[in-house]
């Protein structure tokens, strides 16, 4: 760089700091000098501000050695033809509009309001394209947003045209020209669908090994090219500006109606729309497609905002996404031994329907005491179990301590495994009668919902009959509830290792190479959370492995039949008071 380095910075007299970079040409004597540039009285702030224009004026030096810069224009026709000799060509300087800009951003300026100067709409709407193209590191924002819009759509019609060579050259820098406008026949749904004909080859070996199957990712960004088409309109490739991308992002951003709704789409939803049209654009830019990614397309602002009602509802805790004491005490109390199953894993091991249905024979280690239990300062024994094994989610490993009831459920479901045949040490614990995986990837890519099934559509299903306001949590709450308890036992570290995730001490992300997880803790916190859940325990039924048998009227009026009975009213008594015919009364006392 061209320009005054400084060792030392210290502050004026006056308590400012100041530096002197880049050239400008006096006016008076036409000779060139360095402009100083005053960044205020905070050494950090400074420091930032001076960083920017450093940016900013290495911009202007590489556009100068690409030969963008034509020497032998000033402004406002200064030049003096004695002085040519002194300058070599193509050297940069700062001009009226872009010493204007560096001024603002010295003075701590986070966005460049640009006027208007009565141009027309388009041609100002071109202007302030052409700006966020040739500087990206500057965030321009029109001073006429009505104008700028309305040249926005004007120009949106005929992108493939030149844009004004002319003004840019003598507005910008006086010395800029245009960038060539990509020629290009294909269209943006045209691309999309090659994006999606792209993500059909993202595939990975089935849960079972005897196949391929599309990764849930690869589905997820083949639904979401099918909505980007029916959100966008179809466009030239060639008209698809950073102006063009800017207002897709903008699109998600300002959260549209959810289709065939007035309401707004949720959060997450335009987090993941405006992450997709990010993904898309990357891969456009990489494919054989003539289309290159603008400049500053990284800078562009996608934060999505919620509103007042939102933030509150959900600082202040009124969605309660984890399981009471009580509703775990009625759930097991319901559950068949299948069930149980997957309630015990999610409640003991933080397991999803993913973790849950991937569970192997040989990760699970039944009555045996911990290898490193003493490495690890652990006291183990030969009355312990342990679940050893790697989320495949994040390929994170971990280790789960398992409660007796717990270790009653899975020998249940061994037994079972067992009967279904074809069993080898690495065979999935939980599969269908049919031995087909409970977790699988259906034919179209989508997750597998047989285990959500399982939860939803039986055992909340049985409890609602006697419970009609049990809330229809999901099974995924499960998870949350578990590493709520855990957090509460043991730590948010703790917690972070229990849920096998990558990062558990977010301030750390590389705790993790030096140092190993601490399990003993998450065993601890284990232990304390069995003593809290105790009621949950002594709600299930003697037998744990015995099949509920069903009942059309509801557990609980059943319940209520058999404590009649033993109170000593007769059949026709037990009718009358439930409202009963007393042939069901006695099929369902028989049973």
């Amino acid at each position: 760089m061209a320009t005054r380095q400084r060792k030392t910075w210290r502050p004026d007299r006056n308590g400012r700091y100041s530096r002197q970079l880049g050239w400008i040409v006096d006016r008076r004597s036409g000779l060139r000098r360095q402009p100083k540039f005053y960044l205020g009285t905070d050494p950090r702030g400074a420091a930032r501000r001076n960083s920017k224009l450093e940016e900013f004026w290495e911009r202007i030096e590489s556009l100068a050695a690409e030969g963008v810069i034509d020497p032998s224009w000033m402004p406002d026709g200064l030049w003096p033809k004695e002085m040519d000799q002194l300058f070599e060509s193509q050297r940069p300087i700062w001009n009226d509009v872009t010493l204007s800009f560096a001024k603002q951003m010295a003075k701590g300026v986070v966005q460049i309001v640009v006027p208007r100067d009565g141009k027309i709409s388009t041609n100002y709407a071109q202007y302030i394209h052409q700006l966020r193209e040739y500087f990206p590191m500057i965030p321009f924002a029109p001073g006429d947003q009505a104008q700028y819009q309305m040249g926005y759509e004007r120009n949106r019609a005929s992108a493939l045209s030149e844009i004004n060579a002319h003004e840019l050259r003598h507005a910008v820098m006086g010395n800029l020209a245009p960038g060539e406008v990509r020629q290009c026949d294909h269209s943006l749904h045209q691309a999309l669908d090659a994006y999606s004909e792209h993500a059909k080859h993202d595939v990975k070996p089935t849960v079972d090994g005897q196949g391929k199957r599309l990764k849930p990712t690869a589905s997820n960004r083949i639904k979401n090219a099918k909505v980007l088409k029916e959100r966008h309109k179809d466009i030239p490739l060639s008209a698809l500006t950073f102006a063009e991308c800017e207002q897709m992002l903008l699109y998600w951003r300002n959260r549209p109606p959810v289709k065939g709704k007035s309401t707004p789409i949720a959060v997450c939803t335009a987090q993941n729309m405006i992450y997709e049209v990010k993904r898309f654009l990357r891969w456009l830019h990489r494919s054989d497609f003539a289309w290159k990614k603008p400049e500053g397309l990284e800078d562009i602002n996608t934060r999505v905002d919620q509103s007042d009602e939102e933030v509150q509802a959900t600082t202040t805790g009124e969605r309660k996404l984890v399981f009471e004491l009580d509703e775990l005490c009625i759930l097991n109390e319901y559950c068949t031994p299948l069930e149980r199953v997957l309630f015990l894993l999610g409640l003991n091991c933080g397991f999803g329907a993913a973790e849950s249905g991937t569970l192997r024979i040989n990760e699970i280690h039944l009555f045996k005491p911990h290898p490193d239990a003493r490495h690890i300062g652990f006291e183990s024994s030969s009355a312990d179990s342990f679940i050893f094994r790697v989320r495949l989610k994040n390929r994170v490993y971990g280790q789960h301590l398992l409660w007796p009831q717990t270790v009653e459920a899975i020998r249940w479901a061994m037994e079972r495994r067992n009967e279904v045949g074809n069993v080898s040490p690495d065979s999935l614990l939980l599969v269908s009668n049919r031995g087909l995986p409970l977790f699988r990837a259906t034919s179209g890519g989508n997750s597998g919902q047989r285990i959500k099934n399982i939860w939803g559509h039986g055992l909340l299903k049985r409890v609602r009959k006697d419970y009609p306001e049990f809330r229809r949590l999901s099974f995924g709450k499960l998870r949350k509830t578990a590493s709520s308890l855990i957090r509460r036992f043991g730590g948010g570290e703790s917690a972070g290792v229990f849920l096998c995730h990558g990062h558990p001490v977010k301030s750390d992300r590389l705790l993790d190479i030096y140092a190993e997880r601490d399990f003993a803790r998450v065993f601890r916190a284990i232990r304390q959370v069995e003593e809290y859940l105790r009621p949950v325990f002594e709600a299930a039924p003697k037998d744990l492995r015995a099949q509920p048998q069903p009942q059309k009227a509801g557990r609980g009026a059943a319940k209520r039949l058999v404590e009649l009975k033993e109170e000593g009213h007769s059949v026709r008594e037990i009718a009358e008071k439930v409202g009963m015919s007393k042939s069901a009364v006695a099929r369902h006392l028989g049973k």
